[in-house]
């Protein structure tokens, strides 16, 4: 009895020591993030722009406003909450005035921070700030304008619908006509070669056509009566280079 009472103290002895040892080689919450040169094309123009983006655990983290800059998106930024609003479908405006990148690597702690993009909330938990600016992962910059695009190709409970007057008061179900609206959204897709520190970035349009038509609402106090339509159908056109 004795005999097993030491062995288990041994191997709580060994376990406590092994925690131990495995807890000093835990990532540590600051990671060194090093400022790497990036090349980026927009739209296969073959027009390369050089800018820099801070490297970290395989993940290249940029300024906001730079690729905004690059595909001439708007975009404010905000430091303080962690904000930044996005505008596909505006040209980019004058984004702040940005202080000059230190050119060398620096200690870094990823933070949570909200990205609007058309007015649609994206939460990335690959971002940080360097000097008063919003850095955040390329990935994450790129699905944060995607989050119009993946909606239209939602069920129709996830989008909510475009409601139109139908033209005429109180008319009869045979009366009603499929309306054809067209949705447009803009959006970025990406592509890094490591080997060349090469970023392509495209920006892509994609139009959805509202042809599912819901059932009628009752009449408003007017007389007339309003029909919702979703979106349906989605298609993805490729912007040619340069524009």
């Amino acid at each position: 009895m004795r005999k097993l009472l030491s062995l288990f103290i041994l191997a709580a002895i060994i376990t406590a020591l092994c925690g131990s040892a495995a807890a000093d080689q835990s990532t540590p919450e600051n990671a060194p993030a090093t400022l790497k040169e990036v090349n980026v094309v927009v739209n296969g123009s073959g027009n390369t722009t050089q800018m820099f983006a801070y490297e970290l655990n395989t993940l290249l983290y940029f300024r906001v406003q730079d690729i905004c800059q690059a595909v001439d998106f708007d975009v404010t930024s905000n430091t303080l909450t962690k904000i930044a609003r996005i505008n596909t479908f505006k040209g980019y405006g004058s984004g702040g005035v940005l202080p000059e990148q230190n050119k060398k690597s620096i200690e870094v702690n990823p933070e949570k921070a909200q990205i609007y993009c058309d007015d649609l909330m994206y939460t990335s938990y690959h971002s940080f700030t360097v000097d008063g600016v919003l850095y955040v992962s390329i990935n994450d910059i790129v699905n944060a304008t995607s989050n119009a695009a993946d909606l239209m190709d939602k069920p129709d409970s996830a989008q909510p619908p475009r409601i139109i007057w139908l033209g005429s008061d109180n008319p009869a179900p045979a009366d009603f006509t499929v309306p054809s609206a067209v949705v447009t959204c803009r959006y970025l897709t990406f592509n890094y070669d490591y080997a060349t520190n090469v970023l392509s970035l495209s920006v892509v349009v994609k139009q959805g056509i509202s042809i599912n038509v819901g059932p009628p609402l009752p009449a408003d106090s007017g007389g007339k009566q309003w029909l919702p339509i979703y979106p349906l159908q989605s298609q993805p056109t490729l912007l040619s280079p340069g524009k």
